[in-house]
């Protein structure tokens, strides 16, 4: 096994690695918004209500995420 082959071997299951990774993430993201996930600790790390709108922009502009 040449050098070409290994670099392209590692380069094929990092690319491919990091597409799935990106897959599993923007579903989890995508059913956590539509409320189809029940955790509530996403509401924390993703400042979405349940609706779909950033929920601090009711009113004043400056008030925090809680």
């Amino acid at each position: 096994m040449t050098i070409d082959q290994w670099l392209y071997d590692i380069f094929e299951l990092v690319w491919s690695t990091r597409k799935l990774t990106q897959f599993v993430f923007l579903f989890f993201f995508l059913e956590c918004r539509r409320g189809n996930l029940p955790l509530r600790s996403l509401d924390k790390i993703f400042p979405f209500g349940r609706q779909g709108g950033p929920r601090h922009l009711s009113g004043s502009g400056d008030r925090p995420l809680h």
